[in-house]
């Protein structure tokens, strides 16, 4: 057999609704090992124990011990310390050379180590002055693929902007978007309506996104989502999360 040294890109996830984990090895080329490289990672199954049966006196070594030790740890650890988001682009309702008015909409979720998260919408409509902000924070649980969320504290509020008033006559999408992400003050707040939910929820990597997925669904909608029955929220790098302003519990 050829001996060869490959240097390998790689990740793991785990599959709460199958509880099943997957590890993924890109190495940019073939190999005698993985087979024909046709662009996308090698993607082995992640086993609790070698499910091969190996020839008198082979010794295994850590090959066969599992790589993730306890379900719920590594489902926990994957959902925390992360920054989750969806957004999307405000769109004129009629044709137009650029389709956005630079406005934008976020749902985004923070999930704690300690058993916190913190939740938190902006809507940055292009067609009004004010800014929309509600957020909320409390307590989280994992039970299998469940998670239970149970907010403690929260808000619902209008926030100024900096730089307008905006005008979509006269302004690119990029010039609206400036303003409408620079916080100014808030004008107003009213108590928001605090709701516990049961989601059945599971990470998994998009290959069309190229990034994980914390993926919601759920019977019932509260305030966090939409009337649908499932919500998609994308891994975000930290420094690219959308802004939010400061000191108002966030």
């Amino acid at each position: 057999m050829v001996l060869e040294k490959v240097s390998y890109t790689f990740e793991t996830n785990y599959y709460s609704g199958s509880q099943s984990g997957a590890l993924f090895l890109n190495s940019g080329k073939s190999t005698v090992r993985d087979g024909t490289y046709s662009g996308n990672s090698f993607s082995y199954a992640l086993k609790d124990a070698a499910i091969i049966d190996f020839p008198p006196g082979f010794q295994a070594g850590s090959a066969s011990k599992p790589l993730v030790s306890a379900a719920s740890s590594s489902v926990v650890s994957s959902l925390t310390g992360r920054v989750w988001e969806a957004k999307s682009y405000e769109k004129y309702s009629g044709g137009s050379t650029n389709p956005h008015t630079g406005g934008y909409y976020v749902h985004q979720y923070i999930f704690s180590s300690n058993g916190t998260y913190r939740f938190v919408y902006v809507g940055a409509s292009a067609y009004t002055d004010l800014n929309i902000l509600k957020y909320e924070s409390g307590t989280y649980t994992v039970n299998g693929d469940k998670l239970t969320i149970t907010p403690t504290q929260g808000s619902n509020e209008e926030w100024s902007v900096t730089g307008g008033p905006v005008k979509l006559s006269g302004m690119s999408d990029t010039q609206v978007r400036r303003i409408k992400e620079s916080w100014h003050k808030r004008v107003k707040s009213s108590q928001r309506k605090l709701e516990k939910n049961v989601y059945t929820f599971r990470i998994e990597y998009m290959n069309g996104n190229e990034v994980n997925a914390l993926i919601l669904e759920y019977s019932k909608a509260t305030e966090r989502e939409s009337n649908g029955e499932v919500a998609y929220y994308f891994e975000t790098a930290a420094e690219k999360a959308t802004g939010l302003p400061k000191g108002v519990g966030l």
